[in-house]
């Protein structure tokens, strides 16, 4: 028998379940969310771990996904994540917190119930989470910027807090007071029959939603506060000494932005790179550049796993749909070989459902005019991640870096 060569790990970017997907499974009276992933599963047979960033609470007990901004799962989608591979969720994002506390805290049960490892979440203030390959140990954590504080203005608690890592303080908002008190005003409608009939009346009308680019800038609301890296460059540093690999996964950024934000890079100059070896963005909901420092890969960000394609707050132009399998290659019988690659997938519809999918595969079902869109915006997937200014590429399963 062939002995397999090596141990693949796969970090994929963000993994949402809209307000149109949601509304999808329970008109149609679907068990699970299998669907969604047909065409993917079989390539991620091959990784042999699967790390990605749940956007999502799930929460069985409340409301589910109802508006575009605030989200709620059933956990069944949990189960078909698990069937697709994935084992490892990180729920340290600026959604964790769109269910309150509570939703918080039922999220991580179904989790742990449903068998998965959490990154970001640490009961005991280990902050780490481990793979152990032989004797060979990859630990991953991650860490937010917020929980979306100035939306919906539900606070972590103090346990909590302790629990996850943060590059801010998540309780705290430039928000004036006046304008606080109007969001908390809207929290307390949203739960009257009101509310419920002002949002039939609106859709009605067809109402629609503005895209906007949210920019992540050291000299805007994003203040950067040194104590929050001191800590989690500590606990890198201690980590460190007890494993080969340590991984970072960071949720922050400008929404749609093409190039990192000011915040994000003075984030990635701070830590500290002889204490991890690789940075894992996410936040930005589109491709951005990756790149090495002192032999430490960043990815700044992968953009999307799962998303739907006509959510109306997407800026199309900046190739939302698309996102980037990263793949991290371990020779078991001497791990510290390792090297990276990296596949394009993208998030189509198909009757009505989202199918998440590889390009390449995805170009041997489509015509011939769809196959050259389809080429250039792998091309400009392909330049924006990889940092160079190629004509031309051959679409294929997997690039190496």
């Amino acid at each position: 028998m062939q002995t397999k060569k090596n141990i693949k790990i796969t970090f994929t970017g963000d993994i949402m379940c809209e307000k149109a997907m949601i509304e999808h499974y329970l008109k149609n009276k679907m068990n699970d969310f299998d669907d969604i992933f047909t065409y993917i599963k079989d390539f991620l047979l091959d990784s042999d771990y699967i790390i990605g960033n749940l956007e999502t609470p799930v929460d069985d007990s409340q409301k589910y996904t109802n508006d575009f901004f605030s989200f709620n799962t059933p956990s069944s989608f949990l189960d078909s994540l698990k069937k697709l591979g994935i084992n490892y969720l990180s729920i340290s994002n600026n959604h964790m917190l769109d269910r309150g506390n509570r939703g918080l805290k039922n999220t991580l049960r179904s989790l742990e119930k449903k068998g998965f490892q959490i990154v970001g979440y640490y009961s005991d203030f280990s902050y780490f989470t481990r793979i152990k390959i032989n004797d060979f140990i990859i630990s991953l954590t991650s860490c937010t910027y917020g929980i979306n504080f100035n939306v919906h203005y539900d606070k972590i608690s103090k346990k909590l807090m302790k629990q996850f890592l943060f590059l801010k303080n998540p309780n705290e908002t430039n928000t004036s007071i006046l304008n606080a008190l109007k969001i908390r005003w809207k929290q307390k409608l949203k739960k009257t029959f009101i509310y419920d009939l002002y949002r039939i009346l609106r859709k009605r009308k067809k109402g629609t939603i503005q895209p906007s680019i949210i920019i992540d800038n050291c000299n805007n609301d994003w203040k950067l506060e040194a104590d929050y890296i001191k800590k989690i460059n500590g606990l890198l540093e201690k980590e460190k000494r007890n494993a080969d690999l340590v991984f970072l996964y960071s949720h922050c950024g400008g929404q749609f932005n093409i190039e990192p934000g000011t915040f994000t890079e003075k984030v990635i100059t701070l830590l500290d790179k002889s204490n991890y070896d690789g940075y894992i963005g996410s936040h930005p909901h589109i491709v951005q550049k990756h790149m090495f420092q002192c032999n430490k890969i960043a990815a700044y960000s992968l953009g999307n796993f799962l998303i739907y394609p006509n959510s109306p707050y997407l800026i199309k132009e900046t190739l939302p749909t698309y996102g980037i399998l990263l793949h991290l290659n371990i020779n078991p019988e001497c791990p510290k070989e390792y090297f990276y690659t990296f596949s394009i997938t993208k998030c189509i519809l198909e009757h009505g459902q989202v199918k998440v999918i590889l390009v390449s595969d995805l170009l041997k079902k489509i015509n011939h005019e769809e196959k050259q869109k389809l080429t250039m915006d792998c091309l400009k997937i392909y330049n924006r991640f990889m940092g160079t200014n190629k004509t031309h590429i051959n679409i294929k399963n997997e690039y190496k870096i």
